[in-house]
Protein backbone atom coordinates (compact mmCIF):
# COMPACT_ATOMS: atom_id res chain seq x y z
CA UNK A 1 0.00 0.00 0.00
CA UNK A 2 2.56 2.57 1.11
CA UNK A 3 5.06 1.53 -1.55
CA UNK A 4 2.52 2.36 -4.25
CA UNK A 5 1.94 5.79 -2.69
CA UNK A 6 5.69 6.46 -2.62
CA UNK A 7 6.25 5.31 -6.20
CA UNK A 8 3.37 7.42 -7.50
CA UNK A 9 4.62 10.47 -5.58
CA UNK A 10 8.11 10.04 -7.05
CA UNK A 11 6.69 9.68 -10.55
CA UNK A 12 4.46 12.75 -10.13
CA UNK A 13 7.36 14.92 -8.93
CA UNK A 14 9.61 13.75 -11.75
CA UNK A 15 6.92 14.43 -14.35
CA UNK A 16 6.07 17.85 -12.92
CA UNK A 17 2.54 16.87 -11.98
CA UNK A 18 3.45 17.62 -8.37
CA UNK A 19 5.32 20.92 -8.13
CA UNK A 20 8.42 20.57 -5.95
CA UNK A 21 11.62 22.51 -5.30
CA UNK A 22 15.13 21.45 -6.26
CA UNK A 23 15.93 20.03 -2.81
CA UNK A 24 12.90 17.69 -2.86
CA UNK A 25 13.89 16.45 -6.30
CA UNK A 26 17.42 15.83 -5.04
CA UNK A 27 16.09 13.86 -2.07
CA UNK A 28 14.13 11.64 -4.47
CA UNK A 29 17.18 11.24 -6.71
CA UNK A 30 19.27 10.20 -3.72
CA UNK A 31 16.70 7.61 -2.66
CA UNK A 32 16.49 6.08 -6.13
CA UNK A 33 20.26 6.02 -6.46
CA UNK A 34 20.61 4.30 -3.08
CA UNK A 35 18.33 1.49 -4.22
CA UNK A 36 21.19 0.39 -6.49
CA UNK A 37 23.65 0.08 -3.61
CA UNK A 38 24.66 -3.23 -2.06
CA UNK A 39 26.13 -1.97 1.25
CA UNK A 40 22.71 -0.87 2.55
CA UNK A 41 19.23 -2.29 2.04
CA UNK A 42 15.60 -1.23 2.23
CA UNK A 43 13.32 -2.90 4.78
CA UNK A 44 9.75 -2.43 3.56
CA UNK A 45 8.31 -4.10 6.66
CA UNK A 46 10.03 -1.56 8.93
CA UNK A 47 8.79 1.36 6.82
CA UNK A 48 5.27 -0.05 6.72
CA UNK A 49 5.27 -0.59 10.49
CA UNK A 50 5.96 3.10 11.24
CA UNK A 51 3.48 4.32 8.64
CA UNK A 52 0.81 1.92 9.93
CA UNK A 53 1.40 3.22 13.46
CA UNK A 54 1.03 6.82 12.24
CA UNK A 55 -2.38 5.96 10.81
CA UNK A 56 -3.61 5.01 14.30
CA UNK A 57 -2.58 8.38 15.75
CA UNK A 58 -5.16 11.13 15.93
CA UNK A 59 -4.93 14.84 15.20
CA UNK A 60 -4.38 16.94 18.31
CA UNK A 61 -5.60 20.39 17.26
CA UNK A 62 -8.24 22.09 15.17
CA UNK A 63 -11.31 20.79 13.40
CA UNK A 64 -9.79 17.42 12.54
CA UNK A 65 -9.05 16.83 16.24
CA UNK A 66 -12.61 17.85 17.11
CA UNK A 67 -13.85 15.26 14.62
CA UNK A 68 -11.56 12.67 16.28
CA UNK A 69 -9.99 11.92 12.91
CA UNK A 70 -7.03 9.63 12.49
CA UNK A 71 -3.97 11.21 10.91
CA UNK A 72 -3.69 10.64 7.18
CA UNK A 73 -0.19 11.34 5.94
CA UNK A 74 -0.03 12.95 2.53
CA UNK A 75 2.13 11.37 -0.22
CA UNK A 76 5.10 13.66 0.44
CA UNK A 77 4.95 12.76 4.14
CA UNK A 78 4.70 9.05 3.33
CA UNK A 79 7.79 9.36 1.12
CA UNK A 80 9.80 10.95 3.93
CA UNK A 81 8.98 8.36 6.56
CA UNK A 82 9.24 5.51 4.06
CA UNK A 83 12.85 6.56 3.58
CA UNK A 84 13.52 7.44 7.19
CA UNK A 85 12.38 4.15 8.73
CA UNK A 86 12.94 1.82 5.78
CA UNK A 87 16.63 2.24 5.08
CA UNK A 88 18.86 -0.15 7.05
CA UNK A 89 22.54 -0.79 7.51
CA UNK A 90 24.05 -4.20 6.88
CA UNK A 91 23.75 -5.05 10.59
CA UNK A 92 19.98 -4.46 10.50
CA UNK A 93 19.92 -1.14 12.38
CA UNK A 94 18.43 2.03 10.98
CA UNK A 95 20.64 3.86 8.54
CA UNK A 96 19.55 7.40 9.28
CA UNK A 97 20.55 8.74 12.70
CA UNK A 98 20.36 12.48 12.01
CA UNK A 99 17.43 14.15 10.23
CA UNK A 100 17.23 17.74 9.02
CA UNK A 101 13.65 18.63 8.08
CA UNK A 102 12.81 22.19 7.02
CA UNK A 103 9.36 23.35 5.93
CA UNK A 104 7.15 26.44 6.16
CA UNK A 105 4.94 27.16 9.14
CA UNK A 106 1.53 25.47 9.47
CA UNK A 107 2.59 22.26 7.69
CA UNK A 108 2.17 19.93 10.65
CA UNK A 109 5.80 19.67 11.82
CA UNK A 110 4.87 19.37 15.49
CA UNK A 111 2.41 16.53 14.99
CA UNK A 112 4.85 14.66 12.76
CA UNK A 113 7.56 15.05 15.39
CA UNK A 114 5.11 13.88 18.06
CA UNK A 115 4.47 10.66 16.11
CA UNK A 116 8.22 10.07 15.76
CA UNK A 117 8.83 10.66 19.48
CA UNK A 118 6.08 8.20 20.44
CA UNK A 119 7.32 5.55 18.02
CA UNK A 120 10.89 5.79 19.32
CA UNK A 121 9.63 5.51 22.89
CA UNK A 122 7.14 2.67 22.40
CA UNK A 123 8.19 0.49 19.47
CA UNK A 124 11.99 0.61 19.20
CA UNK A 125 12.24 -1.81 22.15
CA UNK A 126 15.32 0.06 23.34
CA UNK A 127 15.95 -0.64 27.02
CA UNK A 128 15.84 2.50 29.10
CA UNK A 129 15.19 4.66 26.06
CA UNK A 130 15.26 8.39 26.74
CA UNK A 131 13.45 10.49 24.15
CA UNK A 132 13.55 14.26 24.52
CA UNK A 133 11.52 16.99 22.87
CA UNK A 134 14.07 19.79 23.08
CA UNK A 135 14.07 23.50 22.34
CA UNK A 136 15.50 26.80 23.57
CA UNK A 137 12.75 27.23 26.19
CA UNK A 138 10.43 24.92 28.11
CA UNK A 139 7.46 26.51 26.37
CA UNK A 140 8.82 25.68 22.92
CA UNK A 141 9.93 22.19 24.02
CA UNK A 142 6.39 21.49 25.15
CA UNK A 143 4.96 22.30 21.71
CA UNK A 144 5.95 18.87 20.42
CA UNK A 145 5.75 17.07 23.76
CA UNK A 146 2.22 18.30 24.51
CA UNK A 147 1.12 17.04 21.09
CA UNK A 148 2.73 13.67 21.91
CA UNK A 149 0.93 13.58 25.28
CA UNK A 150 -2.46 14.25 23.67
CA UNK A 151 -1.72 11.72 20.93
CA UNK A 152 -0.65 9.08 23.46
CA UNK A 153 -3.79 9.63 25.54
CA UNK A 154 -5.97 9.09 22.49
CA UNK A 155 -4.01 5.97 21.54
CA UNK A 156 -4.54 4.57 25.04
CA UNK A 157 -8.28 5.17 24.74
CA UNK A 158 -8.43 3.42 21.37
CA UNK A 159 -6.02 0.53 21.90
CA UNK A 160 -5.94 -1.86 24.90
CA UNK A 161 -2.45 -2.93 23.80
CA UNK A 162 -1.12 0.64 23.92
CA UNK A 163 -3.02 1.30 27.12
CA UNK A 164 -1.26 -1.59 28.84
CA UNK A 165 2.18 -0.48 27.55
CA UNK A 166 2.12 3.28 27.98
CA UNK A 167 1.82 5.30 31.14
CA UNK A 168 1.19 9.06 31.32
CA UNK A 169 2.18 10.90 34.47
CA UNK A 170 2.58 14.44 35.73
CA UNK A 171 2.02 17.66 33.89
CA UNK A 172 2.34 21.27 34.98
CA UNK A 173 5.67 23.00 34.47
CA UNK A 174 7.51 19.97 33.06
CA UNK A 175 4.79 19.00 30.62
CA UNK A 176 4.44 15.48 32.03
CA UNK A 177 6.07 12.19 31.22
CA UNK A 178 5.31 9.43 28.72
CA UNK A 179 6.75 6.13 29.86
CA UNK A 180 6.84 2.45 28.86
CA UNK A 181 7.29 0.22 31.91
CA UNK A 182 8.21 -2.87 29.86
CA UNK A 183 11.42 -1.24 28.61
CA UNK A 184 11.79 1.45 31.29
CA UNK A 185 11.62 4.11 28.58
CA UNK A 186 10.41 7.69 28.74
CA UNK A 187 9.68 10.77 26.66
CA UNK A 188 10.02 14.24 28.21
CA UNK A 189 10.34 17.92 27.21
CA UNK A 190 13.81 19.42 27.57
CA UNK A 191 14.72 23.15 27.54
CA UNK A 192 18.25 24.32 26.70
CA UNK A 193 18.81 25.62 30.23
CA UNK A 194 17.97 22.34 31.98
CA UNK A 195 20.56 21.47 34.63
CA UNK A 196 20.38 17.76 33.70
CA UNK A 197 21.82 18.18 30.20
CA UNK A 198 25.23 16.64 30.89
CA UNK A 199 23.75 13.43 32.32
CA UNK A 200 21.57 12.53 29.33
CA UNK A 201 21.65 9.16 27.56
CA UNK A 202 19.23 9.84 24.69
CA UNK A 203 17.84 7.31 22.28
CA UNK A 204 15.82 9.99 20.51
CA UNK A 205 15.98 13.76 20.37
CA UNK A 206 13.54 16.17 18.69
CA UNK A 207 15.14 19.60 18.23
CA UNK A 208 12.32 22.03 17.55
CA UNK A 209 12.69 25.32 15.61
CA UNK A 210 16.45 25.01 15.39
CA UNK A 211 16.70 28.32 13.53
CA UNK A 212 16.22 30.10 16.89
CA UNK A 213 19.19 28.38 18.57
CA UNK A 214 22.09 30.80 18.92
CA UNK A 215 24.56 27.98 19.53
CA UNK A 216 24.73 24.25 18.80
CA UNK A 217 25.19 23.40 22.49
CA UNK A 218 21.83 21.67 23.04
CA UNK A 219 22.13 19.69 19.82
CA UNK A 220 25.68 18.61 20.61
CA UNK A 221 24.79 17.58 24.16
CA UNK A 222 22.01 15.33 22.87
CA UNK A 223 24.09 13.92 20.02
CA UNK A 224 27.17 13.17 22.11
CA UNK A 225 24.94 11.47 24.70
CA UNK A 226 23.74 8.97 22.08
CA UNK A 227 27.05 7.12 21.87
CA UNK A 228 25.87 3.99 23.70
CA UNK A 229 22.61 3.64 21.75
CA UNK A 230 22.26 1.09 18.94
CA UNK A 231 20.13 3.11 16.54
CA UNK A 232 19.50 6.59 17.95
CA UNK A 233 17.70 9.32 16.07
CA UNK A 234 18.28 13.07 16.23
CA UNK A 235 15.32 14.75 14.52
CA UNK A 236 15.90 18.44 13.70
CA UNK A 237 12.79 20.30 12.59
CA UNK A 238 12.65 23.98 11.73
CA UNK A 239 11.21 26.78 9.69
CA UNK A 240 13.56 29.25 8.02
CA UNK A 241 14.85 32.13 10.13
CA UNK A 242 16.63 35.45 9.93
CA UNK A 243 19.99 34.76 11.57
CA UNK A 244 22.19 33.10 8.99
CA UNK A 245 25.14 33.15 11.37
CA UNK A 246 23.33 30.80 13.79
CA UNK A 247 24.26 27.09 13.49
CA UNK A 248 20.98 26.04 11.83
CA UNK A 249 21.78 27.87 8.59
CA UNK A 250 25.57 28.03 8.74
CA UNK A 251 26.12 24.39 9.76
CA UNK A 252 23.14 22.01 9.55
CA UNK A 253 21.44 23.41 6.47
CA UNK A 254 24.73 23.90 4.66
CA UNK A 255 25.75 20.28 5.25
CA UNK A 256 22.28 19.01 4.33
CA UNK A 257 22.38 20.75 0.96
CA UNK A 258 25.93 19.56 0.27
CA UNK A 259 24.84 15.97 0.95
CA UNK A 260 21.79 16.32 -1.30
CA UNK A 261 23.98 17.68 -4.10
CA UNK A 262 26.58 14.97 -3.64
CA UNK A 263 29.31 17.40 -2.65
CA UNK A 264 29.70 15.56 0.67
CA UNK A 265 28.78 12.05 1.78
CA UNK A 266 27.01 11.36 5.06
CA UNK A 267 25.09 8.10 5.08
CA UNK A 268 23.62 8.81 8.50
CA UNK A 269 21.97 12.10 7.45
CA UNK A 270 18.51 12.28 5.91
CA UNK A 271 17.20 15.62 4.77
CA UNK A 272 14.29 17.20 2.95
CA UNK A 273 13.96 20.97 2.53
CA UNK A 274 10.77 22.56 1.23
CA UNK A 275 11.35 26.09 -0.05
CA UNK A 276 11.13 28.28 -3.13
CA UNK A 277 13.71 27.97 -5.87
CA UNK A 278 15.87 30.91 -6.85
CA UNK A 279 13.97 33.13 -9.26
CA UNK A 280 10.49 32.09 -8.07
CA UNK A 281 8.01 34.94 -7.63
CA UNK A 282 6.90 34.82 -3.98
CA UNK A 283 3.58 36.43 -4.94
CA UNK A 284 2.71 33.58 -7.36
CA UNK A 285 0.34 31.04 -5.69
CA UNK A 286 1.58 28.34 -8.08
CA UNK A 287 4.96 28.14 -6.31
CA UNK A 288 3.64 28.17 -2.74
CA UNK A 289 3.34 24.38 -2.75
CA UNK A 290 7.14 24.11 -2.94
CA UNK A 291 7.40 25.42 0.62
CA UNK A 292 3.96 24.18 1.73
CA UNK A 293 3.65 20.58 0.49
CA UNK A 294 0.38 20.14 2.43
CA UNK A 295 -1.17 23.33 1.06
CA UNK A 296 -4.93 23.03 0.66
CA UNK A 297 -5.08 20.94 3.83
CA UNK A 298 -2.80 22.93 6.08
CA UNK A 299 -2.27 25.73 5.42
CA UNK A 300 -5.31 26.56 3.33
CA UNK A 301 -4.98 28.57 0.12
CA UNK A 302 -7.23 31.21 1.66
CA UNK A 303 -4.88 31.65 4.60
CA UNK A 304 -1.84 31.89 2.32
CA UNK A 305 -3.54 34.45 0.09
CA UNK A 306 -4.47 36.56 3.11
CA UNK A 307 -0.88 36.48 4.35
CA UNK A 308 0.45 37.34 0.89
CA UNK A 309 -1.96 40.27 0.54
CA UNK A 310 -0.80 41.62 3.90
CA UNK A 311 2.82 41.21 2.80
CA UNK A 312 2.13 43.25 -0.33
CA UNK A 313 0.20 45.95 1.52
CA UNK A 314 1.85 46.32 4.92
CA UNK A 315 5.46 46.93 4.05
CA UNK A 316 8.88 45.35 4.35
CA UNK A 317 8.59 43.72 7.78
CA UNK A 318 5.40 41.84 6.83
CA UNK A 319 6.87 40.86 3.46
CA UNK A 320 9.96 39.43 5.13
CA UNK A 321 7.81 37.59 7.65
CA UNK A 322 5.70 36.06 4.87
CA UNK A 323 8.74 34.95 2.89
CA UNK A 324 10.50 33.53 5.92
CA UNK A 325 7.70 31.83 7.83
CA UNK A 326 5.12 31.08 5.14
CA UNK A 327 7.46 30.35 2.23
CA UNK A 328 10.45 29.03 4.20
CA UNK A 329 12.92 31.40 2.56
CA UNK A 330 15.88 32.40 4.69
CA UNK A 331 16.18 36.18 4.82
CA UNK A 332 18.87 38.37 6.29
CA UNK A 333 18.23 39.77 9.75
CA UNK A 334 18.67 43.19 8.16
CA UNK A 335 16.74 44.60 5.24
CA UNK A 336 15.81 47.93 3.72
CA UNK A 337 13.02 49.83 5.47
CA UNK A 338 10.84 52.14 3.38
CA UNK A 339 11.30 53.09 -0.26
CA UNK A 340 11.90 56.73 -1.13
CA UNK A 341 8.71 56.74 -3.17
CA UNK A 342 6.55 55.71 -0.21
CA UNK A 343 8.37 58.10 2.12
CA UNK A 344 7.90 61.10 -0.16
CA UNK A 345 4.19 60.41 -0.51
CA UNK A 346 4.11 61.60 3.12
CA UNK A 347 5.92 64.86 2.33
CA UNK A 348 2.96 67.15 3.02
CA UNK A 349 4.02 70.64 4.10
CA UNK A 350 3.85 71.25 7.84
CA UNK A 351 1.32 73.82 9.11
CA UNK A 352 1.98 76.28 11.92
CA UNK A 353 2.35 73.98 14.92
CA UNK A 354 3.27 76.56 17.58
CA UNK A 355 1.58 75.81 20.86
CA UNK A 356 0.59 72.29 19.79
CA UNK A 357 1.19 69.32 22.10
CA UNK A 358 4.18 67.30 20.97
CA UNK A 359 6.52 64.52 22.06
CA UNK A 360 10.23 64.25 21.40
CA UNK A 361 12.94 61.73 20.66
CA UNK A 362 16.58 62.69 21.31
CA UNK A 363 19.37 60.68 19.68
CA UNK A 364 22.81 61.82 20.78
CA UNK A 365 25.94 60.80 18.89
CA UNK A 366 29.67 61.08 19.47
CA UNK A 367 31.36 64.44 19.98
CA UNK A 368 32.09 64.86 16.27
CA UNK A 369 28.96 63.44 14.67
CA UNK A 370 25.30 64.24 14.03
CA UNK A 371 22.82 64.70 16.88
CA UNK A 372 19.08 64.60 16.28
CA UNK A 373 15.97 65.79 18.08
CA UNK A 374 12.60 64.94 16.49
CA UNK A 375 9.18 66.18 17.53
CA UNK A 376 5.92 64.49 16.64
CA UNK A 377 2.58 66.28 16.88
CA UNK A 378 -0.40 63.91 17.31
CA UNK A 379 -3.44 64.68 15.17
CA UNK A 380 -6.24 66.71 16.73
CA UNK A 381 -8.65 66.26 13.82
CA UNK A 382 -9.94 63.00 12.35
CA UNK A 383 -8.19 63.19 8.97
CA UNK A 384 -5.04 64.90 10.20
CA UNK A 385 -1.69 63.05 10.04
CA UNK A 386 0.94 62.86 12.74
CA UNK A 387 3.30 65.76 12.00
CA UNK A 388 7.08 65.22 12.15
CA UNK A 389 9.53 68.05 12.83
CA UNK A 390 13.25 67.11 12.93
CA UNK A 391 16.25 69.11 14.13
CA UNK A 392 19.90 68.21 13.49
CA UNK A 393 23.23 69.49 14.87
CA UNK A 394 26.71 68.74 13.60
CA UNK A 395 30.20 70.33 13.97
CA UNK A 396 31.47 72.49 11.12
CA UNK A 397 34.40 70.19 10.36
CA UNK A 398 32.09 67.21 9.97
CA UNK A 399 29.87 69.14 7.58
CA UNK A 400 32.87 69.67 5.31
CA UNK A 401 34.12 66.09 5.69
CA UNK A 402 30.79 64.45 4.93
CA UNK A 403 29.65 66.68 2.11
CA UNK A 404 30.56 64.03 -0.47
CA UNK A 405 28.05 61.51 0.96
CA UNK A 406 25.22 64.02 1.38
CA UNK A 407 24.53 67.61 0.52
CA UNK A 408 25.57 68.74 4.01
CA UNK A 409 26.72 72.25 3.11
CA UNK A 410 23.48 73.06 1.31
CA UNK A 411 21.43 71.52 4.11
CA UNK A 412 23.23 73.74 6.60
CA UNK A 413 22.69 76.84 4.45
CA UNK A 414 18.98 76.01 4.10
CA UNK A 415 18.59 75.59 7.85
CA UNK A 416 17.97 71.83 7.87
CA UNK A 417 21.22 71.27 9.80
CA UNK A 418 22.42 73.49 12.62
CA UNK A 419 26.14 74.05 13.01
CA UNK A 420 27.24 73.35 16.59
CA UNK A 421 30.94 73.77 17.26
CA UNK A 422 34.06 73.66 15.10
CA UNK A 423 35.77 70.27 15.43
CA UNK A 424 33.54 68.76 18.10
CA UNK A 425 29.93 69.23 19.18
CA UNK A 426 29.23 72.32 21.27
CA UNK A 427 26.70 70.91 23.71
CA UNK A 428 25.68 74.37 24.82
CA UNK A 429 24.24 75.09 21.37
CA UNK A 430 22.09 71.95 21.43
CA UNK A 431 20.91 72.63 24.98
CA UNK A 432 20.02 76.22 24.17
CA UNK A 433 18.17 75.25 20.96
CA UNK A 434 16.13 72.46 22.55
CA UNK A 435 15.07 74.72 25.43
CA UNK A 436 13.92 77.31 22.87
CA UNK A 437 12.10 74.62 20.87
CA UNK A 438 10.34 73.39 24.00
CA UNK A 439 9.20 76.93 24.76
CA UNK A 440 7.86 77.41 21.24
CA UNK A 441 5.94 74.13 21.20
CA UNK A 442 4.06 72.37 23.99
CA UNK A 443 6.57 69.58 24.65
CA UNK A 444 5.05 67.00 27.00
CA UNK A 445 8.18 64.89 27.36
CA UNK A 446 10.99 63.37 25.33
CA UNK A 447 12.69 59.97 25.13
CA UNK A 448 16.44 59.38 25.08
CA UNK A 449 18.77 56.39 24.95
CA UNK A 450 19.20 55.07 28.51
CA UNK A 451 22.96 54.85 27.92
CA UNK A 452 22.94 58.63 27.58
CA UNK A 453 21.25 59.16 30.95
CA UNK A 454 24.26 60.99 32.33
CA UNK A 455 25.16 62.85 29.17
CA UNK A 456 25.68 66.55 29.83
CA UNK A 457 22.94 67.52 27.38
CA UNK A 458 20.33 65.32 29.06
CA UNK A 459 21.28 66.53 32.53
CA UNK A 460 21.18 70.17 31.47
CA UNK A 461 17.73 69.78 29.91
CA UNK A 462 16.55 68.15 33.11
CA UNK A 463 17.96 71.04 35.14
CA UNK A 464 16.07 73.41 32.85
CA UNK A 465 12.81 71.69 33.76
CA UNK A 466 12.33 69.51 30.67
CA UNK A 467 11.14 66.06 31.68
CA UNK A 468 12.67 63.17 29.75
CA UNK A 469 12.77 59.44 30.23
CA UNK A 470 15.08 56.59 29.33
CA UNK A 471 14.14 54.54 26.29
CA UNK A 472 15.79 51.20 25.51
CA UNK A 473 17.35 50.63 22.10
CA UNK A 474 16.71 46.87 21.94
CA UNK A 475 13.94 44.93 20.22
CA UNK A 476 11.67 45.05 23.28
CA UNK A 477 11.40 48.84 23.28
CA UNK A 478 11.93 49.66 19.60
CA UNK A 479 9.87 47.02 17.78
CA UNK A 480 6.35 48.32 18.27
CA UNK A 481 7.05 52.02 17.55
CA UNK A 482 9.06 50.96 14.47
CA UNK A 483 6.09 48.94 13.23
CA UNK A 484 3.81 51.87 14.08
CA UNK A 485 6.00 54.18 12.00
CA UNK A 486 5.96 51.77 9.07
CA UNK A 487 2.18 51.52 9.26
CA UNK A 488 1.75 55.30 9.38
CA UNK A 489 4.00 55.75 6.35
CA UNK A 490 2.21 53.12 4.27
CA UNK A 491 -1.22 54.53 5.20
CA UNK A 492 -0.03 58.14 4.73
CA UNK A 493 -0.94 58.98 8.31
CA UNK A 494 2.32 60.80 8.91
CA UNK A 495 3.70 63.97 7.29
CA UNK A 496 7.31 65.18 7.44
CA UNK A 497 7.37 68.21 5.17
CA UNK A 498 10.01 66.71 2.85
CA UNK A 499 12.96 67.41 5.16
CA UNK A 500 15.97 66.42 2.97
CA UNK A 501 18.17 65.22 5.87
CA UNK A 502 15.48 62.88 7.15
CA UNK A 503 14.83 61.73 3.59
CA UNK A 504 18.51 60.87 3.16
CA UNK A 505 18.49 58.94 6.42
CA UNK A 506 15.39 56.91 5.47
CA UNK A 507 17.40 55.61 2.51
CA UNK A 508 20.19 54.55 4.87
CA UNK A 509 18.02 52.52 7.24
CA UNK A 510 18.44 48.78 7.59
CA UNK A 511 16.08 46.86 9.87
CA UNK A 512 17.06 43.98 12.08
CA UNK A 513 14.60 41.17 12.83
CA UNK A 514 14.81 38.74 15.75
CA UNK A 515 13.41 35.18 15.87
CA UNK A 516 10.18 36.49 17.44
CA UNK A 517 9.58 38.77 14.43
CA UNK A 518 10.42 41.91 16.40
CA UNK A 519 12.11 44.64 14.38
CA UNK A 520 14.29 47.65 15.04
CA UNK A 521 16.39 50.18 13.15
CA UNK A 522 19.97 48.91 13.12
CA UNK A 523 22.64 51.60 13.27
CA UNK A 524 25.50 49.17 12.74
CA UNK A 525 24.07 47.63 9.59
CA UNK A 526 22.68 50.83 8.09
CA UNK A 527 24.70 52.37 5.30
CA UNK A 528 25.09 55.81 6.88
CA UNK A 529 23.59 58.02 9.59
CA UNK A 530 20.01 57.27 10.73
CA UNK A 531 19.95 59.37 13.92
CA UNK A 532 16.83 61.26 12.90
CA UNK A 533 14.92 58.08 12.16
CA UNK A 534 15.92 56.57 15.50
CA UNK A 535 14.79 59.76 17.24
CA UNK A 536 11.50 59.61 15.31
CA UNK A 537 10.86 56.03 16.47
CA UNK A 538 11.65 57.02 20.06
CA UNK A 539 9.25 59.97 19.80
CA UNK A 540 6.47 57.64 18.67
CA UNK A 541 7.25 55.31 21.55
CA UNK A 542 7.26 58.30 23.86
CA UNK A 543 3.75 59.27 22.77
CA UNK A 544 2.48 55.72 23.26
CA UNK A 545 3.91 55.59 26.79
CA UNK A 546 2.22 58.83 27.78
CA UNK A 547 -1.41 59.19 28.86
CA UNK A 548 -3.51 62.22 27.90
CA UNK A 549 -3.30 65.25 30.17
CA UNK A 550 0.29 64.36 31.07
CA UNK A 551 -0.45 61.43 33.42
CA UNK A 552 2.71 59.37 33.52
CA UNK A 553 2.64 55.60 33.06
CA UNK A 554 6.44 55.34 33.07
CA UNK A 555 6.80 53.91 36.54
CA UNK A 556 4.25 51.15 36.09
CA UNK A 557 5.99 50.20 32.85
CA UNK A 558 9.43 50.31 34.39
CA UNK A 559 10.66 53.37 32.46
CA UNK A 560 12.76 55.62 34.66
CA UNK A 561 12.19 59.35 34.38
CA UNK A 562 14.73 62.02 35.19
Amino acid sequence: MYKKIVNKYIKDVQSGKVVACEFVKLAIKRHLSDLEREDIYFDEDAANHFLKFSSYCKYTKGQLAKEKRNIELTPQQVFRYWCLFGWKRENGTRRFRRIYFEVARKNGKSEEAAIVSLYLTIFDKEEGAEVYCAATTMGQARMVHDAAMVMARKLKNDSPEIDSLVRLTGGGRTGGNISVLETNSKCEPLPANDDKLDGLNPHGGIIDEYHAHKTSHLLEVIQTGMGSREQPMLFIITTAGFEKQFPCYSEERKLAIEVLKGVKIDDSLFTVIYTLDEGDDWKDPKVWIKANPNIGITPTFEYMQEQCDQAKNKGVSKEVQFKTKNLNVWTDSSMAFISDDKWMKCGQELPDLKGRVCYGGLDLASVSDMNAFVLIFPPIEEDEPTWVMPFFWIPKATIERKNEIGNFRQWERDGFIREAGEEVINQGVIIRDIIEIAQEYKLKTFAFDRFMAYNGIVQSLHDAGLEGFEFGQGFKSMSQPTKDLEGKILSKKIAHGGNPVLRWQVGNVELSVDPADNIKLDKKKSREKIDGMVALVMALGCETAFVDEGDSVYEERGIRTL
